[in-house]
C-alpha cells in the first residue's frame, strides 16, 4: 500500500484510502516515519464540525509536532483569506506529509476552501491522506479539486468501488452482507435503520434479487393472515424507501425485484462469483480468483441474525468459504508455495462442516 502512495498516487495532492479498506491502521506507524516529508498527524474528533473546530486542530498539530504557530481561523475575516495565509506557513515546511483521520466527523463543505487552497498552492511533494468511514463527497465533487483528490484502492470486484464515478442517472447501493450486515447508499453508509425488520427485509430481497409476494410472507410473517401480512409488508417498504431515499424493489410479472435505477454491488454475490471463476485449469489464474473470494470472506453471513433463510444461507455460504480455502491450500501446495497451503489448511479446518457455531466467525 505504501509503495502505492507514493509511486503510483504522487501527483495527487489529496489522497484517500477507501473506506473498505481494512486494517489502515497498520498503515498509519510507516506514514509517520516517513523521512522524505514533513509529517503532521491529527484526528478529527466526533465534535469537530465547523471550519472554525478544524483549523484550530490543525493549528494544535503544527504547534505541538513540529513548533510551527499559526492563529486559528476565528471568524473576523473571510475562511479564503485565512487559508492563503494558511497555505504560507505549509509552505515553510513543504514538503509535507499532512495524515487526517475520521475524516468522517468533519463537515467537509466547511472544510473544503482549506483543502482547495492547499492544492492551489502547488507546492510539490507535499500530500494530504485522508482516513474515514465515507468520503468527503464535498470535497471529491468540488470543481476546482478535479484530478487532485484520489481514492485508493479502486477494486470494483474487490469492493472497492470508485464513488465518484459518473453512473449515468442509476443509484449507487452497495451491500457488504460478511459480518453484521450493513449498507451504504450514495456512497453513505446507512447508520439507522428505524428497527430490525426494515434491514432484515433490505438484506432479504438483496439477496434473493426476486421474490414472490408468498415467498417473503413465508419468509418473514409464517404466521398472519395474508392481509396482515401485506399491511406489514407495505410499511416496511415505504420504512426501507425513507431510510434509503430510494424504491429498492418494483413489482414485475408476479415479482418483486431489485430496482432496474439501481446499481447494485452485493459482497456475497462477488464472493460466488469469484469462486466459479476459479474453475478453470489455469492455476495463477485460480489462486488470484480463490484469493480475492477468501478476501471478501469478512465474517460469516449476517452473524446475529436467526431467521431460518439467513441461518440457512449462512450455512451454505460458510461451507462455500470453507472449500475456497481447502482448494487455494491445494493449488499453493501444488506450486511450492508451502507455508502459505499450511496457513490456508489450518484456517480450512475451522470450517468444516462439523466444527463451530454457524453465527460466530472464528
Amino acid at each position: 500500500m505504501e509503495s502505492m502512495l507514493f509511486n503510483h498516487y504522487s501527483t495527487f495532492p489529496i489522497l484517500m484510502l477507501h473506506p473498505n479498506s481494512h486494517g489502515y491502521r497498520a498503515l498509519l506507524p510507516v506514514l509517520m516515519e516517513r523521512k522524505e516529508q514533513t509529517v503532521i498527524f491529527l484526528t478529527i474528533p466526533a465534535n469537530a464540525t465547523t471550519a472554525q473546530v478544524f483549523s484550530e486542530l490543525l493549528c494544535q498539530a503544527l504547534s505541538g509536532q513540529i513548533g510551527k504557530v499559526f492563529a486559528p481561523f476565528d471568524g473576523k475575516q473571510g475562511l479564503q483569506r485565512w487559508s492563503r495565509s494558511f497555505v504560507q506557513t505549509m509552505k515553510s515546511i513543504s514538503p509535507y506529509l499532512l495524515i487526517i483521520d475520521a475524516i468522517d466527523y468533519l463537515d467537509d463543505a466547511q472544510a473544503t476552501p482549506i483543502f482547495r487552497a492547499l492544492v492551489e498552492a502547488e507546492m510539490p511533494g507535499s500530500q494530504t491522506i485522508l482516513f474515514g468511514r465515507r468520503i468527503p463527497a464535498t470535497l471529491f465533487m468540488d470543481a476546482a479539486l478535479l484530478g487532485k483528490v484520489a481514492l485508493l484502492p479502486i477494486d470494483e470486484d474487490g469492493m472497492f468501488l470508485d464513488y465518484m464515478r459518473p453512473r449515468e442517472k442509476r443509484i449507487l447501493v452497495e451491500i457488504h452482507a460478511f459480518g453484521q450486515g450493513r449498507a451504504v447508499v450514495r456512497g453513505t453508509p446507512v447508520q439507522d435503520w428505524g428497527g430490525h425488520l426494515p434491514r432484515a427485509l433490505f438484506l432479504y430481497m438483496a439477496d434473493k434479487v426476486m421474490a414472490t409476494r408468498d415467498s417473503i410472507f413465508e419468509a418473514f410473517w409464517p404466521s398472519l393472515h395474508p392481509r396482515q401480512a401485506t399491511n406489514v409488508f407495505h410499511v416496511t417498504k415505504r420504512k426501507i424507501k425513507e431510510i434509503l431515499d430510494v424504491d429498492l424493489t418494483e413489482y414485475t410479472s408476479g415479482y418483486y425485484r431489485i430496482a432496474t435505477n439501481l446499481e447494485v454491488h452485493y459482497d456475497v454475490f462477488k464472493f460466488i462469483e469469484a469462486i466459479q471463476q476459479a474453475e478453470t485449469p489455469d492455476e495463477q489464474s485460480a489462486i488470484a480468483h480463490l484469493e480475492r473470494a477468501v478476501s471478501l470472506y469478512r465474517g460469516n453471513y449476517l452473524m446475529g441474525m436467526t431467521q431460518p433463510w439467513a441461518v440457512q444461507r449462512r450455512s451454505e455460504l460458510r461451507s462455500s468459504y470453507g472449500e475456497a480455502l481447502r482448494t487455494l491450500s491445494g493449488l499453493y501446495n501444488a506450486t511450492g508455495h508451502d507455508a502459505r497451503a499450511s496457513g490456508l489448511a489450518a484456517r480450512a479446518q475451522a470450517f468444516a462442516p462439523q466444527t463451530a457455531a454457524m453465527g460466530a466467525h472464528p
